[in-house]
């Protein structure tokens, strides 16, 4: 499968990492940032209470969405067509132009956030703020969406190595910096300024990789300004509609437990909390899906450029079938452990996060799963049917959402999220059959593994364990050809690191 997964540019010049090789660095240094990430949220859960969690929660979820939605997607596109515009000798005309427009629309919501902060503050918070709270909101915005800019630009250069130097940097800075600084000023406050230096510090590689992609955009072949707007702009949209739609996700389940868990702002506040820490876990494998998923699409692109469909149509039924069984792995060691980590560390401090937690597991492995399949939606430039397939997904997560929070609070806030997930996966894998990319029937059905996580860590562990006998002794579900390319592509990966296996099966 490595040899399927291995892309090279088209061009006399090929540039980035090799997608196996980029994998392999990319998982080194992830693991490395998700300790550091999981010590980072578990200090802010320790030190924090939980409206001020809460409030944490709610400013993080809107760095989340409001990026990519002020910069209208556009360096979303960067996935798809750098490697486009880098054959055609244009690339530099093409980041200059998109720059010119995500800076403009960048600085117009700066202004108006400082220009009405008591709006801001309520629809952000939930209740009024002070001005530099406003003040380091908007400053944090500028940074990260700056950041965000250069990473993108990176990542479509395939650089994956920069990549994840850049979220490690990230990451790690802002775990010393923000736990330190919440211990000293007792105030959630102080993660914003910290949050916003980590940020600059993670800029610093990306840096770097411009200087060693500078042969890449001289000699601009500068083509029409329009033709190119044509092209990029209704990716960009499209691409656009789809990250405010998948990041409300996010925010919508947040915002209603603020707002309709009674007149109480304090409530509403200490119930983000709970979610938020009830998250912490899962969002360590949705936020891996995403680095994975967003890796993915440049290769996808190269390989969608060279017509390769059924390589592409293969590789996508394998990484759902090894990622799901990865991340349901995962997650039956996280019920296991989870014991330890709320009724000794947090000392019962966050019993209803534990309650919520094998929900909360499901919900991330079935939307890392979605992310992973849109990827071919993307690059098929079928945009508007993901947006679309989202926007369905959040309608019937917002009309779950409104009763459940009134019949069963913060469990039915969860139950709510991880039944509306699901039904978006599914409805993604029917697109991706109907476009030229069949889903197998067994790959679905191994798909819905995590739902033995609801029964506990012991069936569910039990449910595990039959299923990867099944899959590796039987040709119910997987079969020789299908063991030969997993073990492909994962055995050089584990020999790397010293392991003497032949077979992961």
């Amino acid at each position: 499968m490595s040899r399927t997964l291995t892309c090279e540019s088209t061009s006399t010049k090929p540039i980035g990492d090799a997608f196996a090789a980029g994998v392999a660095v990319m998982l080194v240094i992830s693991i490395l940032q998700r300790v550091v990430g999981l010590g980072r949220n578990l200090g802010f859960s320790l030190f924090l209470p939980e409206s001020e969690l809460g409030l944490w929660s709610m400013a993080n979820s809107f760095f989340v969405i409001a990026p990519p939605f002020i910069v209208l997607g556009l360096p979303g596109s960067f996935g798809k067509f750098v490697e486009h515009y880098r054959q055609q000798g244009d690339l530099k005309s093409y980041l200059r132009r998109v720059g010119i427009v995500c800076l403009v629309a960048l600085t117009a919501a700066t202004v108006f956030m400082l220009a009405m902060p008591e709006s801001t503050a309520v629809a952000l918070y939930g209740q009024p703020q002070g001005y530099s709270i406003i003040v380091w909101t908007v400053i944090t915005l500028a940074v990260l969406t700056i950041h965000n800019f250069l990473y993108d630009v990176i990542l479509g250069l395939r650089q994956v190595r920069l990549v994840s130097l850049m979220q490690f940097v990230n990451s790690f800075s802002f775990c010393v910096l923000g736990v330190a600084g919440i211990y000293y000023y007792k105030s959630w406050a102080v993660l914003l300024p910290c949050f916003a230096i980590s940020y600059l510090l993670a800029m610093i590689p990306a840096l770097y990789g411009l200087t060693l992609a500078r042969d890449e955009m001289a000699g601009s072949t500068s083509s029409s300004s329009a033709s190119m707007w044509r092209r990029i702009v209704p990716f960009a949209v499209a691409l656009w509609a789809t990250n405010l739609l998948s990041n409300s996700f996010e925010l919508s389940d947040r915002y209603m437990l603020l707002h309709f868990s009674g007149d109480d702002a304090q409530l509403g506040q200490a119930h983000v909390g709970q979610f938020y820490c009830g998250r912490i876990i899962p969002n360590l494998l949705l936020s891996l899906a995403m680095m994975f998923g967003g890796i993915y699409l440049p290769y996808l692109s190269a390989d969608w450029e060279k017509k390769q469909f059924d390589r592409i149509a293969r590789n996508m039924n394998h990484m759902l079938v090894i990622l799901c069984i990865i991340f349901t792995g995962l997650s039956v060691g996280a019920l296991a452990t989870a014991p330890f980590l709320f009724d000794w560390f947090f000392a019962g401090r966050f019993g209803p996060a534990y309650q919520i937690l094998p929900l909360g597991l499901m919900q991330a492995t079935w939307s890392g799963l979605t992310m992973i399949a849109s990827a071919y939606l993307l690059c098929a430039e079928k945009g508007k049917q993901n947006a679309l397939l989202l926007a369905l997904g959040l309608t019937l997560n917002i009309g779950l959402n409104w009763p459940l929070i009134q019949w069963m609070g913060l469990y039915g806030a969860a139950l709510a999220t991880t039944s509306s997930n699901a039904m978006l996966f599914l409805l993604i894998c029917w697109r991706l059959h109907r476009e030229g990319c069949p889903i197998q029937r067994k790959t679905i059905l191994l798909c819905c593994l995590p739902l033995t996580l609801i029964t506990g860590v012991y069936i569910s562990a039990a449910a595990f364990l039959i299923l990867a006998y099944i899959c590796g002794r039987t040709n119910c579900i997987l079969d020789d050809q299908d063991r030969q390319s997993i073990d492909n592509w994962i055995i050089p990966r584990l020999q790397r690191f010293g392991l003497p296996l032949s077979s992961v099966w």
